[in-house]
């Protein structure tokens, strides 16, 4: 797994975003280690879970493109996006940092090459 640094556009804008959505109110060096069932979006019981682990995945793909002008890499559609990172929220022990390398491999975000 990649360090989690300020110096990273995917760590950087997925604490960002869990931060103005709301999910997280650590400071960007505590959070790469936080497991995403600290998010508030976990709840107990798995169906409203997982409705708002999709709700949050969908808030963030929204946030990415439309605030952080983020773009979905090669051959990636939003549909698949939201699903991968849906799943992933459903993992309770995946980290911040997790999410930040999932969500560098489905979009390209400002700052990177390509």
């Amino acid at each position: 797994m990649a360090a989690w640094s300020n110096k990273k556009p995917n760590c950087v804008v997925t604490w960002g975003t869990l931060a103005v959505l709301g999910e997280s109110t650590r400071s960007f060096p505590t959070s790469g280690d936080v497991k995403v069932r600290r998010f508030t979006y976990w709840v107990p019981d798995e169906d409203m879970r997982s409705t708002r682990a999709r709700t949050l995945a969908v808030q963030m793909d929204n946030t990415f493109r439309n605030l952080f002008d983020t773009r979905f890499e090669d051959g990636v559609r939003k549909t698949k996006a939201i699903v991968a990172i849906t799943g992933l929220l459903l993992e309770g022990d995946k980290t911040m940092n997790d999410l930040a390398e999932l969500n560098d491999d489905l979009y390209r975000f400002l700052g990177e090459g390509g």
